[in-house]
């Protein structure tokens, strides 16, 4: 891809932030130096690979008692390839087992799924490789597809599952901003295709 089609689109997905109304969230797109389009939608950060023309993926990040300000303690990303792709959903826990046994997934309490190792999530990516210690890829589409469906109508998500033998953990995440992150990747990868 040429250099002045790589700006274009990074210049065209700023621009359409700004004026689309996503700058009363907040939203000011910028490059970063690691080679990324980045935007903040309250409190999701949407990053798109490849100075915005590569794939993108909106993250929730957990900061936690650990000290990681980088990484953080838990994180949540939703990640779409290319235009059209299924968003696929990553779960990152410090310390979690592998597996970590049955999920319990909530929507503001409301219990929408219960996932089970290796049926309804996994520890390697959907394209065969091993997944990042630590960190699982829900891969029951139906499941993956209702959850985005309840997290964009909803205000909080909990993720509750079995850490030891002797204690659950349950991370909540905000989903404030979240639908505003969806649109802007698929407005961004839609501008990649043509």
């Amino acid at each position: 891809m040429s250099s002045l089609k790589l700006f274009r689109n990074a210049l065209f997905g700023m621009l359409f932030a700004l004026s689309s109304g996503a700058a009363a969230h907040n939203a000011k797109p910028f490059l970063h130096e690691f080679g990324e389009l980045r935007v903040y939608f309250h409190d999701w950060l949407v990053v798109c690979d490849d100075w915005g023309n590569g794939s993108c993926r909106a993250v929730y990040y957990v900061l936690g008692d650990g000290g990681d300000l980088f990484f953080g303690e838990s994180v949540l990303r939703l990640h779409r390839e290319q235009a059209g792709a299924p968003i696929e959903i990553e779960f990152f826990d410090r310390g979690s087992p592998e597996p970590a046994g049955l999920m319990f997934i909530r929507v503001d309490g409301n219990e929408i799924a219960s996932l089970s190792p290796r049926t309804d999530y996994s520890t390697y990516m959907s394209n065969g490789t091993t997944q990042v210690m630590e960190t699982v890829q829900f891969n029951n589409r139906r499941t993956v597809e209702r959850m985005i469906s309840e997290m964009r109508a909803g205000r909080w998500l909990e993720i509750d599952y079995q850490r030891t033998p002797d204690e659950r953990k349950q991370v909540a995440i905000s989903l404030r901003g979240l639908t505003a992150s969806l649109r802007f990747i698929d407005r961004q990868l839609a501008r990649q295709s043509r």
